[in-house]
């Protein structure tokens, strides 16, 4: 039977490694300048919290990124790899805007999950108690097909006993993006989350056409990966192995690994 972060030592470490900062070189290039006449060229950058900024701005922080949530909706609902054979190597994506070109350097990802919301889409504040309510059943056939007679025994099964048909249970919650509040988001899909045990960064997956993986903002990380269950003695360099959520406990198919080490191909 699995169980949460066997120390507290674990957990101050996941923390750690979630809140480090990452530091990227200087590149050369004027910000706005001309392709040709009518063509123009902006440089952008998305910290691993989510953040957009120019790509030159010097001090990085909420202050200095952008805010507006429809210009957010806008750049990212554009963003695709960068194929245009200028900057790929520096700018591995881009999002067209008209004659503009926006070239675009990531810390990590361009998709960078930054709230939880609830049915109604709304930012759902207390994680961890959302975390232990459970969703709600429309018929007990995902049980009973098991030899089950509640949710309780369910969970007392091996992981790799579970039921694994989840079409009868509510999966209200997604996952927001790019800073845009409600406006742009993708389901949320437990089994589908991932935590590096050497960088502490989680990952879900996300859009297709940005290679269908994206990180999860380091704060949001740090409150699911409560949720995160390891087998008996594991060690701090290995994965969890499965998530429970909302009574029921998920077995993480770490798909999202293939998924992000394709992305570096773009």
């Amino acid at each position: 039977m699995g169980c949460s972060f066997p120390n507290e030592k674990m957990f101050t470490n996941v923390r750690r490694l979630l809140l480090r900062p990452t530091f990227c070189r200087k590149l050369s290039y004027v910000q706005g300048q001309f392709l040709s006449s009518k063509k123009r060229e902006y440089f952008y950058f998305i910290d691993h919290q989510g953040q957009l900024f120019l790509d030159d701005t010097k001090v990085k922080n909420f202050i200095t990124c952008f805010k507006d949530k429809k210009f957010l909706a806008f750049f990212f609902r554009r963003v695709k790899p960068n194929t245009s054979g200028r900057y790929q190597d520096e700018f591995p994506f881009i999002s067209p805007c008209g004659p503009e070109t926006n070239y675009i350097r990531c810390d990590d990802l361009p998709i960078v999950y930054t709230h939880l919301l609830d049915h109604n889409g709304h930012v759902i504040e207390d994680i961890e108690t959302c975390g232990q309510i459970e969703p709600v059943i429309h018929s007990t056939n995902v049980l009973e097909n098991h030899g089950l007679t509640n949710l309780e025994d369910s969970l007392s099964q091996n992981v790799s006993e579970r039921p694994t048909n989840t079409s009868k249970v509510e999966s209200i919650e997604r996952l927001s993006y790019g800073g845009t509040g409600n406006i742009l988001s993708v389901p949320f899909e437990p089994e589908k989350l991932c935590m590096l045990p050497e960088s502490g960064r989680v990952y879900h997956t996300g859009p297709e056409h940005l290679g269908g993986v994206g990180l999860v903002k380091s704060s949001l990380a740090l409150e699911l990966s409560r949720f995160f269950v390891y087998s008996e003695g594991a060690k701090e360099s290995e994965a969890p192995m499965a998530f429970k959520w909302r009574g029921r406990m998920y077995e993480l198919d770490n798909s999202v690994l293939d998924l992000k080490n394709h992305i570096k191909e773009f």
